[in-house]
C-alpha cells in the first residue's frame, strides 16, 4: 500500500473517530440509529460522514486527478 493511501486512511479514521472503535454497522434497526447518534453526533467525531462517504470522495478526487479534468 502506498504511503499516501495509508495517510488518507489514517486521516479518515481520525475524522470519523474510528481509530480505536469501529463505526456503527449499517442496518435498518432503531439500534443502528441510536449507535449512529452516539458515535457521530454526541461523540468526538469531527465529521458526521461515515467511512463509505469519505471513501467515495477519495475515489472521485482520484478519478479527477487521473483523468486530468481541467478546472479549479
Amino acid at each position: 500500500m502506498m504511503s499516501a493511501e495509508l495517510y488518507l486512511n489514517l486521516l479518515k479514521k481520525a475524522l470519523t473517530n474510528t481509530i480505536f472503535t469501529p463505526e456503527p454497522t449499517r442496518d435498518d434497526s432503531p439500534r443502528f440509529l441510536y449507535k449512529f447518534i452516539e458515535h457521530y453526533i454526541k461523540g468526538s467525531a469531527v465529521t458526521m460522514l461515515p467511512m463509505a462517504r469519505l471513501d467515495n470522495i477519495q475515489n472521485c478526487i482520484a478519478d479527477v486527478v487521473e483523468r486530468q479534468v481541467p478546472g479549479d
